[in-house]
């Protein structure tokens, strides 16, 4: 089960990679691939989505790359 969680994880973080869309690939491949409900699977996809924007958003602050006035 950890091997099919592993490949799932980076089949979905290619996609976002990708596409920059995360939910819309996370949540099938949760529910049908691993067996969790459609709400746990939201609420999986949204963290993770969550957690790879916000460390985004981090890295490209300190790159230099965020400007903090623009979006206020």
């Amino acid at each position: 089960m950890w091997a099919l969680g592993l490949a799932c994880g980076g089949a979905f973080g290619f996609a976002y990679g990708l596409t920059g869309v995360g939910s819309v690939f996370a949540v099938p491949m949760l529910v049908y691939s691993l067996g969790l409900s459609p709400h746990q699977a939201v609420c999986v996809s949204m963290i993770s989505v969550s957690a790879i924007g916000f460390l985004a958003t981090v890295l490209k602050w300190r790159a230099g790359e965020v400007e903090v006035r623009v979006g206020r």
